[in-house]
């Protein structure tokens, strides 16, 4: 299965040089092996290989930590959150990445964790043809 996921601007380099290696949206039709095409605001877009699919739940809390992420059932620690937002092209600010999400969604949030392998190296002007 191949899956179009649209990104803005800001975050099409983040991809294309490997630093963004996965996303969180509201659902895919995407499995480990399948291909993501990554599309950019120009049309530009880039595949790659599906790594990893998970259920993700982010919310906030009213204990000493203010988010809480689970993948899978399993909830994040305070360095596995911030690897998330590190992934995810956020330089390992989960808070911002909890803002994003809140932006895009609202809170509680409940969708999936896209996770693939980063693509090879190429100059981000350059347009690459779907396989």
């Amino acid at each position: 299965m191949n899956q179009d996921l649209r990104y803005s601007s800001e975050l099409w380099p983040l991809i294309v040089s490997g630093r963004k290696t996965s996303t969180i949206r509201r659902n895919t039709m995407l499995a480990p092996g399948d291909i993501a095409t990554h599309v950019n605001t120009n049309g530009d877009h880039i595949n790659t290989r599906v790594t990893t699919v998970s259920r993700i739940n982010i919310d906030k809390t009213e204990y000493a930590s203010p988010i809480k992420i689970t993948v899978d059932g399993m909830r994040l620690t305070g360095p596995q959150m911030r690897e998330l937002a590190e992934m995810d092209g956020f330089n390992g600010a989960a808070l911002l990445l909890i803002a994003r999400i809140e932006k895009l969604y609202s809170l509680p949030f409940d969708g999936v964790l896209i996770e693939w392998e980063a693509p090879e190296k190429q100059p981000i002007s350059q347009k690459q043809t779907k396989e």
